[in-house]
């Protein structure tokens, strides 16, 4: 959906949409809201208003979270101003129609603080599929003591979920960490 749809899905009259459904930019808002509780921050502001964003802290670390609905793909001029404006932010989570373009990518590649994300991708939460189990990290304790348990030397023949993989990137698992699947579902 284009960012001049998703305007106008925020802007319809009620009786051009069903009733008590919400706008996909509503939408997207709740999961950004769900998924920066979910990654441990405590949100401190969420706006739709004219400059759509949400401001998180978990101690030290503060995130914020940009809705680019201006703005199709996110261009380095963009990404440079913010950048620019970072101050006391660690984290910084730009939601955008279509991402950015391939220059802004690399330009930005070395900066793990930059997330980029599209709406299309957040419309839903993915940790509330039906078919998804739970997810979590395993503390570095047990990580050794399942080493021991299932004979494993090194941390190579554990199984690898990628790096983009939608729950790895929805909760930020840093790479390299065990993280425990809940089968119960399969039962």
């Amino acid at each position: 959906m284009r960012c001049r749809e998703l305007e106008k899905c925020r802007s319809a009259s009620p009786g051009k949409k069903m009733a008590g459904a919400p706008s996909t930019l509503d939408r997207v808002l709740q999961t950004c809201v769900e998924m920066v509780g979910d990654r441990g921050y405590a949100v401190d502001r969420a706006s739709v208003d004219m400059d759509p964003a949400i401001v998180a802290t978990r101690g030290d670390d503060v995130l914020h979270v940009r809705f680019l609905t201006s703005e199709d793909k996110i261009g380095v001029k963009v990404v440079r101003q913010l950048q620019a404006g970072l101050g006391d932010v660690t984290r910084l989570l730009l939601v955008s129609n279509e991402g950015p373009t391939p220059f802004t990518r690399k330009e930005v590649a070395e900066d793990e603080r930059i997330e980029f994300w599209t709406f299309g991708k957040l419309v839903l939460n993915v940790t509330k599929f039906a078919i998804v189990p739970p997810h979590a990290l395993v503390p570095p304790d047990d990580a050794a003591r399942l080493a021991r348990e299932y004979h494993v030397t090194s941390a190579d023949e554990w199984p690898k979920l990628p790096r983009h993989d939608p729950i790895c990137r929805y909760y930020d698992f840093p790479a390299g960490r065990l993280v425990k699947i809940d089968p119960r579902l399969w039962q």
